[in-house]
């Protein structure tokens, strides 16, 4: 089992209905929510870096091991590489896990 946004996919329907995409092709696109994702399954999805020519990915929290530990860290890709805020996990681990970030607390109205 895979939870997955049921907004986004709310969302992403109309796509369905418009015959752009089967049903499966919509359900696999759709982003896994709270479950940790492989990155042999599946790399953080990419657009237009801040620099000509680069690809980058929104920051995900990673789960990085070495022979030694296991490091969670905040980090993103860029062109398919990884860049996480400890320089550690870059230097001396291997980035293995990732998921999405949680969506900011809303503002209570005032």
């Amino acid at each position: 089992m895979r939870p997955i946004d049921a907004d986004v996919l709310k969302q992403d329907l109309t796509r369905f209905y418009d015959g752009e995409v089967t049903a499966k092709e919509l359900i696999d696109a759709q982003p896994t929510v709270g479950c940790w994702v492989s990155v042999g399954d599946r790399m953080p999805e990419e657009r237009p870096g801040r620099f000509e020519g680069e690809m980058e990915s929104d920051f995900v929290l990673c789960c990085a091991k070495s022979e030694e530990e296991t490091i969670i860290d905040i980090g993103y890709t860029v062109n398919g590489e990884w860049e996480c805020e400890s320089g550690y996990v870059n230097d001396c681990c291997e980035v293995t896990h990732w998921m999405p970030l949680p969506a900011p607390p809303e503002e209570d109205e005032k």
